[in-house]
């Protein structure tokens, strides 16, 4: 079954992962456009007509166009110095550069009725590829809607501008699955976030009437220490635990930048651990790598390689640097801000409380009955007012200290 595809009326539907398919149906559902994949198929199409000057033309103002756009970019952007973005509202719409882009488009599509000279059966998988091209710029530029979805320029690592989109809602297409059968069942390891899964019905779409069946119970051979106050150097802190821990260790670094500047640190000052990042490779070589290595290592990671780690049971120790906030730029984030009157309390906090869960269910998912310690370095839990919702949900999940830093070190130390 997809959902994507054509329907078929199914008696019963089980979904087993929901976060998934509502991932998968916003990802099918948005725009990624640069200049190379617009021209792609036109280039391809030239290697049977070299000479074709229709192709030529139509590469010319795709060209053109995605001048245009950089130049809104860089009008419009917020100066974000580590991801700047124009996010299109009424105003950047109405602006002469927005009519010039729709100028330009409209002599793309012109010029693309002459194609029909160049069909034959070497170019028609090309052609009906164009066709889904210039299908993503009409719904952009011509169908936009702002209250349905979200526009948005950027650049990527190598400077190129690409055009985005994503919507806001997907009730309609979320619908269009589920009323396919009888009867359906959605099934998510984090829907209750006790709150009887109100926030995710409201996230993912769903009708709020839906009955909820919540199979939660806390996990009894686990202790997740929350540090009460900031560390003054984190750095010297996770050399010297790691140093004294014993058996496999797992950190989780919230974003890759820090993940790079504690791989290079680490790697000089702790010779005598291995030492598995995910920038040395894929999570498969890191996860082999990891099992091959000796007991006293470590594995540093993000939380999106974290739930794709092979062997979560061996670990004996995971320390969370940091809260998992998603970054405001992300995607989902941006999307579904739109659905709350203060994103940050409505949206991030319970977000926050739902990637812990996925974390800690990744750390004791098929473990044994031998005790395991989370390690939580992050104080916000305890000195932000925002953080007493985010300790309240990890008590929910196992026996909860509150532990000075340096309590923790002395911990590791004795044992």
């Amino acid at each position: 079954f997809s959902p994507f595809g054509a329907y078929i009326k199914y008696k019963k539907l089980i979904i087993f992962d929901y976060e998934k398919f509502n991932n998968d149906l916003q990802f099918f559902e948005s725009i990624y456009l640069n200049l190379e994949q617009l021209q792609f198929p036109i280039q391809d199409i030239k290697k049977h007509f070299p000479e074709n000057p229709s192709l030529e033309a139509i590469n010319s103002k795709c060209t053109i166009l995605f001048g245009l756009v950089g130049i809104i970019f860089e009008k419009f952007n917020d100066q974000n110095l580590f991801n700047p973005k124009s996010t299109i509202n009424e105003t950047v719409v109405s602006t002469r550069e927005w009519n010039q882009i729709k100028e330009a488009i409209k002599n793309i599509f012109e010029i693309s009725h002459e194609l029909s000279e160049v069909q034959n059966e070497d170019t028609l998988v090309h052609l009906k590829y164009w066709k889904l091209q210039l299908s993503k710029l009409k719904r952009v530029f011509y169908e936009t809607n702002l209250s349905k979805e979200i526009i948005w320029f950027e650049k990527d690592y190598n400077e190129n501008i690409i055009i985005k989109s994503t919507p806001i809602h997907l009730n309609e297409k979320t619908d269009q699955t589920l009323n396919n059968c009888e009867n359906y069942i959605l099934i998510n390891e984090t829907f209750d976030l006790e709150d009887d899964a109100t926030f995710c019905k409201k996230t993912y779409s769903l009708k709020p009437e839906l009955d909820f069946k919540s199979f939660h119970k806390k996990i009894e051979n686990l202790t997740i220490k929350v540090a009460k106050n900031d560390i003054n150097n984190p750095e010297e802190f996770l050399t010297n635990y790691l140093k004294e821990a014993k058996g496999r260790t797992a950190v989780i670094f919230n974003a890759k930048k820090h993940l790079e500047e504690y791989t290079l640190l680490m790697s000089n000052v702790l010779d005598d651990i291995n030492i598995n990042s995910q920038l040395t490779g894929s999570i498969g070589k890191i996860s082999e790598k990891f099992m091959l290595a000796p007991e006293k290592s470590v594995i540093f990671v993000t939380p999106g390689y974290w739930n794709s780690f092979a062997y979560p049971e061996e670990i004996e120790k995971l320390i969370i640097l940091k809260l998992p906030f998603d970054a405001p730029s992300h995607t989902f984030i941006t999307s579904k801000s739109q659905l709350f009157v203060n994103p940050f309390e409505e949206l991030q906090i319970p977000r926050v409380n739902y990637s812990l869960k996925k974390i800690i269910n990744k750390f004791i998912f098929n473990t044994n009955k031998e005790k395991k310690e989370i390690l939580l370095l992050d104080s916000r839990p305890i000195t932000k007012s925002y953080g007493k919702t985010i300790l309240e949900n990890i008590k929910t999940i196992a026996e909860t200290e509150i532990v000075n830093p340096s309590t923790i070190l002395s911990s590791s130390q004795s044992h």
